[in-house]
C-alpha cells in the first residue's frame, strides 16, 4: 500500500486526549507523515507528542506557535508543509476506524470527485467505535437549507455528490493550490469549514460523501472549557458575525448555485432557524 496521504491535525490543549487517537491515525496503511500543529499550547502537548512519536511507524511532524493561533491558521501551515498528493483533515478529539483513508481514497479515485468524507459520529468516553455505530441516527436528513447545516451522522446509503462536507474530510492537494482555510473567520471560527466548501464550488470541485466509513469524535467531559463550551454568550456573537461573513464573501455562490436572491437576508434566516431547529433536536433526542 503507497503511503500517500498527509495527515493535519491542529490540537490546543488536549494532550492526552490527542495521545489516545494518535494510533489511530498512524494506523492507517496511507499515511505518510503525521502533522501535529499546535496553536499554542503548553510544554505539555509537546512532551506527550515526543515520547508517543516513537511508537508511530510514520513520521509525525509537531510544530507549535509561539502564542494562540487561530485552527485555519494552523491548518493552512499543516497543509503547505507537505507534500503527498493527498491530505486529511483531522482533529485531536477524532478517531479514525483502521480502514478509514482505504475507503476514502478508493472512493475517490474510482469516482473521479475532489474530496469526499464518511459519516461523523459521536463516541463517548470508554464506548467503542462498535457501540458507537450501533446508536448512531438509522435516518434523518443530513442538509438542511434552514439552517444550512449539515448532519453527517444522519443515515444514509452508498456514495453522494455533496454541496459541502463536514470537518474530516480527504482531499486532493490540487484543491488547496486554489482555496485555503480563511482566518478572518474569529472567534469560533465558525463557518470556516463552509467557506472552504464553498471555494471549491466556486473552482469548480466535486465533492463526495460515503456512507460505507464513519469516524468518531469525542463527546467527553474532559473537553469543558474550550470550543463551544465556554462562555457561550460569545460564542453566539461570532456565529452571528462569522454567518454574516461567509453569505457576504460568497454571495457569488449563494446566489447562482443555492437560489438565495439576498445573501444577507438568508444569512439572518438561517441564524434565527439555528436555535429553533436546536431546540427541537433536543427534544427530539431527550424524548428517543
Amino acid at each position: 500500500m503507497e503511503r500517500n496521504v498527509d495527515i493535519i491535525i491542529p490540537t490546543y490543549q488536549r494532550p492526552q486526549i490527542l495521545a489516545e487517537r494518535l494510533p489511530s491515525y498512524w494506523q492507517q496503511p496511507e499515511a505518510k507523515k503525521i502533522f501535529v500543529i499546535d496553536s499554542g499550547s503548553d510544554a505539555a502537548t509537546e512532551d506527550i507528542i515526543k515520547k508517543i512519536s516513537s511508537q508511530s511507524p510514520v513520521p509525525i511532524v509537531y510544530f507549535r506557535f509561539p502564542r494562540h493561533e487561530l485552527q485555519q491558521i494552523c491548518k493552512n501551515y499543516g497543509i503547505k508543509q507537505g507534500d503527498a498528493p493527498y491530505v486529511f483533515i483531522g482533529e485531536d478529539d477524532l478517531e479514525l476506524p483502521p480502514d478509514h483513508l482505504s475507503i476514502l481514497l478508493e472512493t475517490l479515485q474510482r469516482q473521479e470527485v475532489d474530496a469526499i468524507a464518511g459519516r461523523r459520529l459521536y463516541i463517548n468516553d470508554g464506548q467503542s467505535q462498535a457501540e458507537a455505530l450501533s446508536l448512531a441516527p438509522r435516518h434523518g436528513k443530513i442538509f438542511s437549507r434552514f439552517p444550512f447545516e449539515a448532519y453527517f451522522e444522519s443515515f444514509f446509503e452508498g456514495e453522494l455528490i455533496v454541496p459541502y462536507l463536514h470537518s474530516n474530510a480527504l482531499f486532493r492537494r490540487e484543491v488547496f493550490q486554489k482555496v485555503l482555510f480563511d482566518p478572518r473567520y474569529r472567534g469560533n471560527a465558525f463557518r470556516e469549514e463552509l467557506d472552504l466548501y464553498l471555494g471549491c464550488i466556486r473552482t469548480e470541485k466535486k465533492m463526495m460523501a460515503t456512507s460505507r466509513t464513519a469516524c468518531f469524535h469525542l463527546r467527553s467531559p474532559r473537553k469543558q472549557g474550550s470550543g463551544s463550551q465556554i462562555r457561550r454568550w460569545r460564542y453566539e456573537w461570532y456565529v452571528w458575525i462569522n454567518t454574516l461573513k461567509c453569505f457576504w464573501k460568497n454571495r457569488d455562490v449563494f446566489r447562482t448555485k443555492f437560489n438565495f436572491k439576498y445573501p444577507l437576508l438568508a444569512a439572518v434566516a438561517v441564524i434565527a432557524t439555528r436555535y429553533t431547529n436546536g431546540l427541537w433536536r433536543r427534544i427530539k433526542r431527550k424524548s428517543s
